[in-house]
């Protein structure tokens, strides 16, 4: 029994051994870069993935899904903006953070959901106020991969709250504009509004999506030798309904008015869009990143 003992023990030894050598001389394995790209009021019957639309086009969308996969039994926590976006770095349901409507761009600073004092006098129950903040005690999918070794940027739309409950507060080393409220400030086409960012004054008539994917693209480009996350959230194709007049132009001499989804506008809104997530694509292609995001 004694030798038989030390047989399985001197295995165990040479196994464990064998195993520590192995790793040692293995190469470590990189993280994965994680890239979220979050479009916002999107309808899913407005792009060209499920036969659904002529008039609208999203080659990129398309591109990006025949590289991965779809849902068609996909279930969000929120129909709305900011649930949605607080839902998706906490991992909460709303009625868990609080968020349950887009109000977190206005001045009042709420960070507890109460029920309303009042409500219509024929309602059984008074709703609750919304939380106005995400709060910085939640544990955000930023801050998660920021202590795990990545470098995290956040890119576009916000709509949590202008500091101290910006996008720096919850694990993003970057913030591009650095803007809290619902919309491009002002127009998706350049001059816009912001009070951090301004257009490159050599496009007078930049487009949002067209800059921040350029960003993006700075983004990746410096971090391209470690891992990192872009959450790339698009104001597009929120309101304000504008784009760039050449394609607007264009696409109104396609309408079909017998057609529903005969916007030139909007049409000219998504195209923008998908040119962001081609711009995206391209760059982590170029950048040899395809195998490693």
């Amino acid at each position: 029994m004694t030798i038989r003992r030390t047989s399985i023990s001197s295995v165990v030894l040479i196994t464990t051994c064998l195993l520590a050598t192995i790793a040692i001389g293995a190469e470590p394995v990189r993280k994965p870069n994680v890239v979220l790209i979050l479009a916002d009021d999107l309808g899913w019957s407005d792009t060209t993935l499920f036969g659904t639309t002529r008039f609208y086009k999203t080659p990129n969308i398309e591109r990006l899904a025949t590289r991965g996969m779809t849902f068609t039994r996909a279930y969000a926590a929120s129909p709305l903006c900011s649930p949605t976006r607080a839902s998706v770095l906490t991992g909460l349901n709303p009625a868990r953070h609080g968020i349950t409507a887009p109000t977190c761009h206005l001045p009042t600073v709420t960070l507890k959901a109460t029920p309303r004092i009042t409500g219509p006098p024929d309602a059984k129950a008074t709703v609750l106020t919304s939380v106005s903040r995400l709060d910085t005690r939640y544990y955000t999918l930023a801050e998660m991969l920021q202590d795990n070794g990545y470098a995290t940027g956040h890119f576009g739309k916000w709509h949590l709250g202008a500091e101290p409950y910006s996008p720096l507060q919850h694990g993003f080393d970057v913030d591009v504009p650095h803007h809290p409220g619902p919309g491009p400030a002002g127009s998706y086409v350049a001059p816009w509004k912001f009070r951090d960012f301004d257009h490159d004054p050599d496009i007078p008539d930049e487009h949002i999506e067209d800059r921040m994917a350029k960003e993006a693209v700075a983004f990746m480009e410096k971090h391209r030798d470690q891992p990192f996350f872009l959450n790339y959230w698009m104001f597009s194709v929120h309101a304000p309904f504008d784009a760039k007049r050449t394609l607007i132009d264009q696409y109104r001499k396609q309408v079909d008015k017998t057609n529903p989804q005969r916007s030139p506008t909007y049409a000219a809104m998504i195209e923008s869009m998908d040119d962001a997530v081609g711009t995206l694509l391209d760059t982590i292609d170029r950048l040899k990143l395809s195998d490693d995001t």
